[in-house]
């Protein structure tokens, strides 16, 4: 009897312990449930708070890129800015250099305008005088005879000399001699050109200018072809075109008799170029402006 009451004492031991098994596994597994739902819990919220990132990141990225594009445009407009103002600037410079280039060559211009009109009337008149010729009114030039300034092509006679200005010194001699080398440089430019200036009669010395002036423009061979009458005349030697210009202000172009008064009231004659400039430089004449 008292085997068998051991064997039941074990039996409940065992029954006991595997109850006790049987309890602690199922509590534990409640617990690995509990603290796996937390940890499942957690790994869902950081998967949706990486998932949030990885958004924002990527948003964060577009704004980036958008950003770099906007900045890229802008700077491209920078440098299209500035390229249109040099530009800008580049034709404006290029402008008044021209408008400046226009203004200096307006005289010219107008001295070749007014001595392409006095050749058209000097054809004209010899047109007349060959068609006289062709209906026996008259006779060409002799053969080898140089030619002659007539009623058709030139004045017969200079036009009256103009009067003094009694305002101005009396000093004969020294406008005498300021004509004399006037003639002398005028004279020495002469070779090479078609045409040169002679002045005639000067009536005063005003300093920087010569007054009541009356010049003959020759031709190269000699030929008068025109008188300049003109209240002033001023002489500029501008060294960095490296020209001599007489201009004639307040006057006419006497021709054939008529009288062409000067466009603009002046006009202007380049009497010198190159090498000759600097004869008239160191003339010592007080008119000579150096420009």
């Amino acid at each position: 009897s008292r085997v068998v009451g051991n064997a039941d004492v074990a039996s409940t031991i065992h029954a006991s312990l595997a109850e006790g098994v049987t309890e602690g596994r199922t509590n534990a597994e409640a617990a690995f449930a509990v603290e796996r739902r937390v940890y499942e819990e957690r790994v869902s919220r950081l998967e949706a708070e990486l998932v949030g990132v990885r958004g924002e990141r990527d948003a964060r990225a577009s704004e980036l890129k958008e950003a770099s594009s906007t900045l890229q445009g802008l700077q491209g407009e920078v440098m299209t800015a500035r390229a249109d103002s040099l530009r800008a600037r580049a034709m404006e410079e290029e402008l008044a250099r021209l408008r400046v280039e226009g203004a200096s060559k307006d005289p010219e211009l107008d001295r070749l305008k007014r001595e392409l009109a006095e050749e058209k009337r000097a054809n004209a008149g010899l047109r007349q005088r060959l068609a006289d010729v062709g209906i026996g009114r008259g006779a060409p030039d002799p053969v080898g005879e140089a030619p002659r300034a007539d009623a058709a092509d030139a004045p017969a006679t200079p036009p009256a000399v103009p009067a003094d200005d009694p305002a101005l010194p009396r000093d004969r001699g020294g406008v005498d001699r300021a004509k004399t080398r006037m003639n002398e440089l005028l004279q020495g430019a002469a070779a090479g050109r078609p045409d040169y200036l002679q002045l005639v009669s000067l009536g005063g010395n005003g300093g920087n200018r010569l007054t009541n002036v009356m010049a003959a423009r020759y031709s190269a061979n000699g030929k008068l072809m025109s008188y300049f009458k003109a209240k002033d005349l001023r002489v500029h030697v501008d060294r960095s075109r490296r020209v001599v210009e007489l201009v004639f202000t307040d006057g006419a172009i006497e021709y054939a008799g008529n009288s062409l008064p000067f466009a603009g009231g002046t006009y202007t004659a380049v009497v010198a170029e190159g090498e000759q400039v600097a004869a008239w430089a160191q003339s010592g004449l007080s008119f000579v402006v150096l420009k």
